[in-house]
């Protein structure tokens, strides 16, 4: 949270907070429900209801009250039970402010054990998907968690800060935590903060680097599960020439020819894509690759950044799109599957 910015940004992020957890009530339905994953997440993603009018109003009030009202809301809000990531989140809010605006130390410790809870639940879920820099709720745990030892004990918060970016060094807060540590030291951070922040910067480069990876990633699950080729995505990297700005869609093609496939890239509209035959590559403008494949005459998308199956929503193609595909076939003369030397 980032309480050490003027009275006005805190309150918008409350507004900001309410939407986004009405809107996380659907988010996480269609995680849960719509989504057939390859394979499991590791972090436990459960649904999360929208948040109820006893947490909601003295929530809105207290941002906008005079002082002394909003201490009272503030304590109301304390005394409820927190059954969800929301509520746990409001409740430590609640203790800081309380703690920050009114100078009750022990507020600072009911604040911290409050967002220690929410960081041990350990959920995946984006905090604000509204938001994507305010973190997964676990960061948020932890992340607030160590602002609160800090109001507690200076020393204590600054390790609990370089912890939280040990253990979490591709979230977006790590640029926060970062800036924290130097503030708090005068711009003199532990040779351990600097560490653990460039560990997190090379981590960062390693995400946009798996990131650009997309193309090859789609084409090595098409190959795999739709040919039979068995194909690693690192590999295919290498041999496309993949950089940070993506792959091109004629590499990835000489690729899939090299192995075997026929391979023809197609610039096509909305129209154009829904009269192809799976499986194909997509190519969104917006420098993003996913797999078209078919399961029991039903269109399925795979998407490399997920690293899921989920069922083709028609809909999600926007009237007047235009892209480009690569349509992937098994060659009639195809007598052998690759196997590091087999030329097309």
């Amino acid at each position: 949270m980032r309480w050490g910015v003027a009275r006005h940004a805190v309150r918008w992020k409350l507004l900001c907070l309410i939407i986004g957890c009405l809107l996380l009530t659907g988010v996480a339905w269609w995680l849960q429900r719509a989504m057939l994953p390859r394979v499991r997440p590791s972090f436990v993603v459960r649904q999360s209801p929208a948040l109820s009018a006893h947490w909601r109003q003295p929530l809105m009030q207290a941002a906008t009250a005079p002082p002394q009202q909003a201490q009272a809301l503030y304590r109301q809000l304390t005394r409820l039970p927190a059954r969800t990531a929301e509520e746990e989140y409001i409740v430590g809010y609640a203790h800081y402010q309380i703690g920050k605006l009114y100078a009750e130390q022990k507020r600072f410790r009911l604040a911290q054990q409050a967002f220690q809870r929410l960081a041990e639940q350990r959920l995946s879920i984006p905090a604000l998907p509204i938001d994507p820099s305010f973190g997964t709720w676990s960061e948020q745990g932890a992340y607030q968690a160590a602002i609160c030892a800090y109001q507690l004990d200076p020393r204590q918060g600054i390790q609990q800060m370089i912890r939280f970016m040990e253990d979490h060094p591709t979230s977006p807060l790590v640029i926060g935590a970062y800036k924290r540590i130097l503030r708090w030291t005068n711009e003199q951070p532990p040779a351990a903060a600097q560490r653990a922040w460039q560990k997190a910067q090379a981590a960062r480069a390693e995400r946009l680097k798996e990131t650009a990876a997309c193309g090859p990633k789609a084409l090595a699950y098409v190959l795999q599960h739709e040919f039979g080729v068995p194909t690693d995505w690192r590999r295919l990297m290498k041999e496309c020439g993949t950089t940070l700005e993506g792959t091109s869609l004629w590499a990835l093609a000489q690729a899939a020819r090299k192995r075997g496939v026929s391979a023809v890239g197609l610039e096509v509209s909305r129209n154009g894509l829904l009269q192809q035959q799976p499986p194909f590559l997509v190519w969104n403008p917006l420098g993003h690759y996913v797999a078209l494949i078919e399961r029991d005459g039903k269109w399925q998308v795979y998407d490399p950044e997920t690293n899921s199956l989920q069922p083709w929503l028609e809909q999600s193609l926007p009237e007047g799109w235009r892209g480009a595909i690569l349509l992937l076939h098994p060659r009639p003369t195809l007598a052998t599957h690759y196997s590091g030397g087999t030329k097309p």
